[in-house]
Protein backbone atom coordinates (compact mmCIF):
# COMPACT_ATOMS: atom_id res chain seq x y z
CA UNK A 1 0.00 0.00 0.00
CA UNK A 2 2.89 2.12 0.48
CA UNK A 3 4.93 1.31 -1.55
CA UNK A 4 1.98 2.53 -4.33
CA UNK A 5 0.58 5.46 -2.57
CA UNK A 6 4.58 6.64 -2.78
CA UNK A 7 5.19 5.40 -6.53
CA UNK A 8 2.25 7.54 -7.19
CA UNK A 9 3.79 10.77 -6.26
CA UNK A 10 6.70 10.04 -7.78
CA UNK A 11 5.32 10.13 -11.47
CA UNK A 12 8.00 8.24 -13.04
CA UNK A 13 9.68 5.05 -12.34
CA UNK A 14 13.09 5.79 -11.54
CA UNK A 15 15.81 3.12 -13.36
CA UNK A 16 18.61 3.09 -10.64
CA UNK A 17 18.70 3.20 -6.81
CA UNK A 18 20.37 6.54 -7.19
CA UNK A 19 17.82 7.95 -9.02
CA UNK A 20 15.10 7.40 -6.85
CA UNK A 21 17.02 8.00 -3.67
CA UNK A 22 17.20 11.72 -5.71
CA UNK A 23 13.95 11.38 -6.67
CA UNK A 24 12.72 10.79 -2.97
CA UNK A 25 14.25 13.87 -1.77
CA UNK A 26 13.07 16.05 -4.53
CA UNK A 27 9.31 14.84 -4.79
CA UNK A 28 6.84 16.36 -2.29
CA UNK A 29 4.22 13.78 -0.33
CA UNK A 30 0.42 14.34 -1.43
CA UNK A 31 1.17 18.30 -2.53
CA UNK A 32 3.21 20.31 -4.32
CA UNK A 33 3.26 22.93 -1.41
CA UNK A 34 4.46 19.72 1.29
CA UNK A 35 7.11 18.59 2.61
CA UNK A 36 9.13 16.12 0.48
CA UNK A 37 9.07 12.53 0.87
CA UNK A 38 12.28 11.84 2.27
CA UNK A 39 11.67 14.62 4.86
CA UNK A 40 8.20 12.99 5.96
CA UNK A 41 9.58 9.53 6.10
CA UNK A 42 12.72 10.61 7.91
CA UNK A 43 10.21 12.90 10.59
CA UNK A 44 7.91 9.92 11.14
CA UNK A 45 11.29 7.31 11.50
CA UNK A 46 12.50 9.79 14.10
CA UNK A 47 9.15 9.85 16.00
CA UNK A 48 8.40 6.58 15.98
CA UNK A 49 11.89 5.51 17.72
CA UNK A 50 11.12 8.40 20.56
CA UNK A 51 7.84 6.59 21.66
CA UNK A 52 8.49 3.90 23.80
CA UNK A 53 5.17 2.71 23.29
CA UNK A 54 5.88 2.76 19.20
CA UNK A 55 9.08 0.87 19.78
CA UNK A 56 7.12 -1.84 21.63
CA UNK A 57 4.25 -1.88 18.43
CA UNK A 58 7.77 -2.31 16.15
CA UNK A 59 9.10 -5.07 17.88
CA UNK A 60 5.78 -7.11 17.97
CA UNK A 61 5.71 -6.19 14.43
CA UNK A 62 9.16 -8.56 13.65
CA UNK A 63 6.94 -11.47 14.08
CA UNK A 64 3.67 -9.92 13.34
CA UNK A 65 3.72 -7.89 10.42
CA UNK A 66 -0.27 -7.14 10.05
CA UNK A 67 0.52 -5.22 13.23
CA UNK A 68 2.17 -2.63 10.70
CA UNK A 69 -0.02 -0.10 7.96
CA UNK A 70 0.77 -1.39 4.87
CA UNK A 71 1.69 -4.65 5.32
CA UNK A 72 0.75 -7.84 3.33
CA UNK A 73 -1.86 -10.12 4.62
CA UNK A 74 -5.15 -8.76 5.79
CA UNK A 75 -4.44 -5.09 6.19
CA UNK A 76 -2.64 -4.57 3.17
CA UNK A 77 -5.29 -2.75 1.23
CA UNK A 78 -6.36 -0.77 4.85
CA UNK A 79 -6.93 2.80 4.55
CA UNK A 80 -8.87 3.46 8.02
CA UNK A 81 -7.05 3.84 11.42
CA UNK A 82 -9.20 2.90 14.18
CA UNK A 83 -7.97 2.99 18.34
CA UNK A 84 -10.58 0.67 18.58
CA UNK A 85 -11.56 -2.82 18.68
CA UNK A 86 -14.01 -3.01 15.55
CA UNK A 87 -17.09 -5.39 15.46
CA UNK A 88 -17.82 -5.33 12.09
CA UNK A 89 -16.01 -5.10 8.59
CA UNK A 90 -12.40 -5.58 10.76
CA UNK A 91 -10.94 -6.14 7.22
CA UNK A 92 -11.28 -2.09 7.21
CA UNK A 93 -9.23 -1.48 9.89
CA UNK A 94 -6.10 -1.24 10.71
CA UNK A 95 -6.48 -2.16 15.06
CA UNK A 96 -4.08 -0.39 17.37
CA UNK A 97 -4.20 0.04 20.98
CA UNK A 98 -1.28 2.49 20.85
CA UNK A 99 -2.79 6.48 20.80
CA UNK A 100 1.27 8.17 20.37
CA UNK A 101 2.04 5.67 17.83
CA UNK A 102 -1.55 5.97 15.72
CA UNK A 103 -1.21 9.85 15.80
CA UNK A 104 2.00 10.09 14.36
CA UNK A 105 1.53 7.41 11.62
CA UNK A 106 -1.84 9.26 10.30
CA UNK A 107 0.06 12.75 10.74
CA UNK A 108 2.30 11.33 8.63
CA UNK A 109 1.68 11.36 4.13
CA UNK A 110 1.91 7.57 4.69
CA UNK A 111 -0.91 7.17 7.04
CA UNK A 112 -4.31 5.87 6.34
CA UNK A 113 -6.88 8.47 4.54
CA UNK A 114 -9.04 8.13 7.98
CA UNK A 115 -8.82 7.91 11.77
CA UNK A 116 -11.36 6.74 14.05
CA UNK A 117 -11.44 7.63 17.88
CA UNK A 118 -13.22 8.33 20.57
CA UNK A 119 -13.45 11.50 22.33
CA UNK A 120 -10.22 10.30 24.50
CA UNK A 121 -7.97 11.73 21.86
CA UNK A 122 -10.38 15.19 21.42
CA UNK A 123 -7.55 17.18 23.13
CA UNK A 124 -4.09 17.56 23.20
CA UNK A 125 -3.20 16.17 20.16
CA UNK A 126 -1.87 17.66 16.92
CA UNK A 127 -4.00 15.66 13.80
CA UNK A 128 -3.24 18.96 11.55
CA UNK A 129 -0.46 18.04 9.73
CA UNK A 130 -2.46 15.69 6.91
CA UNK A 131 -5.90 16.29 7.54
CA UNK A 132 -8.58 19.14 7.16
CA UNK A 133 -11.90 17.48 7.74
CA UNK A 134 -13.24 16.40 10.89
CA UNK A 135 -16.42 14.63 11.55
CA UNK A 136 -18.40 14.64 14.91
CA UNK A 137 -20.17 11.85 15.25
CA UNK A 138 -21.19 12.72 18.98
CA UNK A 139 -21.91 16.19 20.06
CA UNK A 140 -21.16 17.30 23.77
CA UNK A 141 -23.34 19.98 25.50
CA UNK A 142 -20.62 22.07 25.91
CA UNK A 143 -19.86 23.93 22.91
CA UNK A 144 -16.07 24.05 24.84
CA UNK A 145 -15.62 20.58 23.81
CA UNK A 146 -17.11 20.93 20.23
CA UNK A 147 -14.03 23.73 19.96
CA UNK A 148 -11.38 21.85 21.56
CA UNK A 149 -11.92 18.85 18.94
CA UNK A 150 -12.36 20.74 16.24
CA UNK A 151 -8.79 22.33 17.35
CA UNK A 152 -7.21 19.13 16.65
CA UNK A 153 -6.78 20.33 13.08
CA UNK A 154 -6.68 23.71 13.16
CA UNK A 155 -2.85 24.38 13.86
CA UNK A 156 -0.18 26.80 12.36
CA UNK A 157 1.16 24.82 9.49
CA UNK A 158 -1.85 23.02 8.77
CA UNK A 159 -3.09 20.90 6.10
CA UNK A 160 -5.87 23.44 5.22
CA UNK A 161 -2.81 26.25 4.94
CA UNK A 162 -0.27 23.91 2.96
CA UNK A 163 -3.31 23.53 0.18
CA UNK A 164 -4.61 26.33 0.16
CA UNK A 165 -8.19 24.60 0.84
CA UNK A 166 -10.61 25.26 3.74
CA UNK A 167 -11.14 22.91 7.17
CA UNK A 168 -14.41 21.54 7.06
CA UNK A 169 -16.31 20.28 9.83
CA UNK A 170 -19.35 17.64 9.66
CA UNK A 171 -22.49 16.88 12.06
CA UNK A 172 -24.29 14.06 10.39
CA UNK A 173 -27.95 13.75 11.87
CA UNK A 174 -31.41 12.24 9.48
CA UNK A 175 -33.43 14.88 8.71
CA UNK A 176 -36.59 15.76 11.04
CA UNK A 177 -34.92 13.67 13.93
CA UNK A 178 -33.64 14.77 17.23
CA UNK A 179 -30.23 14.78 16.57
CA UNK A 180 -30.95 16.81 13.45
CA UNK A 181 -32.36 19.33 15.84
CA UNK A 182 -29.13 18.99 18.54
CA UNK A 183 -26.87 19.48 15.32
CA UNK A 184 -28.34 23.14 15.28
CA UNK A 185 -28.46 24.21 18.53
CA UNK A 186 -25.10 23.42 19.22
CA UNK A 187 -23.83 24.83 15.89
CA UNK A 188 -25.81 28.23 17.11
CA UNK A 189 -23.52 27.92 20.39
CA UNK A 190 -20.53 27.10 18.75
CA UNK A 191 -20.63 30.30 16.43
CA UNK A 192 -21.88 32.00 19.35
CA UNK A 193 -18.92 31.21 21.87
CA UNK A 194 -16.50 32.37 19.15
CA UNK A 195 -18.08 35.58 19.22
CA UNK A 196 -17.66 36.27 22.40
CA UNK A 197 -13.89 35.23 22.21
CA UNK A 198 -13.70 37.52 19.40
CA UNK A 199 -14.05 35.41 16.44
CA UNK A 200 -16.29 36.10 13.28
CA UNK A 201 -18.59 33.44 11.92
CA UNK A 202 -18.22 32.29 8.44
CA UNK A 203 -20.05 33.64 6.01
CA UNK A 204 -20.49 33.75 2.06
CA UNK A 205 -20.23 37.40 0.72
CA UNK A 206 -22.19 36.11 -2.30
CA UNK A 207 -25.15 35.22 -1.18
CA UNK A 208 -24.63 37.32 2.36
CA UNK A 209 -27.56 40.23 2.29
CA UNK A 210 -27.96 43.71 4.34
CA UNK A 211 -30.09 42.16 6.32
CA UNK A 212 -27.96 39.61 7.39
CA UNK A 213 -25.11 42.24 7.58
CA UNK A 214 -27.05 44.58 10.01
CA UNK A 215 -28.91 42.15 12.07
CA UNK A 216 -24.48 40.92 12.47
CA UNK A 217 -23.70 44.48 13.48
CA UNK A 218 -26.59 44.55 15.96
CA UNK A 219 -25.79 41.23 17.52
CA UNK A 220 -21.69 42.69 18.29
CA UNK A 221 -22.69 46.11 19.36
CA UNK A 222 -25.19 44.25 22.15
CA UNK A 223 -22.20 41.85 22.92
CA UNK A 224 -20.27 44.47 23.30
CA UNK A 225 -22.43 46.66 25.42
CA UNK A 226 -23.24 43.71 27.65
CA UNK A 227 -20.03 42.62 28.04
CA UNK A 228 -18.97 46.40 28.79
CA UNK A 229 -22.10 46.80 31.41
CA UNK A 230 -21.52 43.56 33.13
CA UNK A 231 -17.02 44.37 33.17
CA UNK A 232 -17.43 46.20 36.92
CA UNK A 233 -19.55 43.30 38.12
CA UNK A 234 -16.95 40.47 37.63
CA UNK A 235 -14.91 40.13 40.42
CA UNK A 236 -14.45 37.24 43.35
CA UNK A 237 -17.09 37.17 46.27
CA UNK A 238 -15.82 37.24 49.67
CA UNK A 239 -16.74 34.37 51.89
CA UNK A 240 -20.65 34.08 53.01
CA UNK A 241 -21.27 37.26 50.64
CA UNK A 242 -24.28 36.95 48.85
CA UNK A 243 -24.86 36.71 45.32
Amino acid sequence: MIRTQTGSWLGITPKSVSTLANTLMKKHARHPRAETIYRAAHRLYHELLESKSSKAVLRQAANRLELLPGAPGINGASRVLGVCEPTVREELFIRNNQPDTVIKVFGSPFGPDVLVVTDKLSEGIDLHRYCRHLIHYELDPSPIRTVQRNGRIRRVNSWAAVTGEKIRYAYPAFGGTRDQRLVEIMKKRVATFSLLLGGVQDFNINSTSAADEIWRSEVVNKAKNKLKAEGGKLRAKEPGEGR
